[in-house]
């Protein structure tokens, strides 16, 4: 019988900094939300728009916005952004002025 030789890897001799550390837990957390978070649908978007008359986009960014607060990055609110501008492209929507601010409703409600 032939013997395999293997080679055994080795855990690195210097400790992972804190930093490095940190990093990989965001990115973990990152996608566990990205996995197990609620996606954003025109359903979804569509039931929202339903229940208010009026809704502002920053509103419904704050609805689909993360509760972990590791995940709160740029990277995830411009992610949503996208998504939700793609979304409402697809609906039929009309925006209103109120105070200075942009507002969103379904046309026909």
């Amino acid at each position: 019988m032939r013997a395999i030789k293997s080679t055994v890897m080795s855990l690195p001799s210097t400790p992972l900094s804190p930093t490095f550390v940190f990093h990989l837990f965001c990115l973990f957390l990152l996608i566990i939300y990205i996995f197990f978070s609620d996606t954003i649908t025109d359903d979804k978007v569509r039931s929202l728009l339903l229940r208010k008359q009026y809704m502002t986009f920053t509103e419904l960014i704050q609805i689909f916005w993360p509760k972990i607060e590791n995940l709160r990055t740029k990277e995830v609110k411009d992610g949503i952004v996208r998504k939700l501008a793609t979304v409402l492209r697809r609906l039929n929507i009309e925006e209103k002025t109120i105070n200075g601010k942009k507002h969103i409703k379904l046309k026909g409600t």
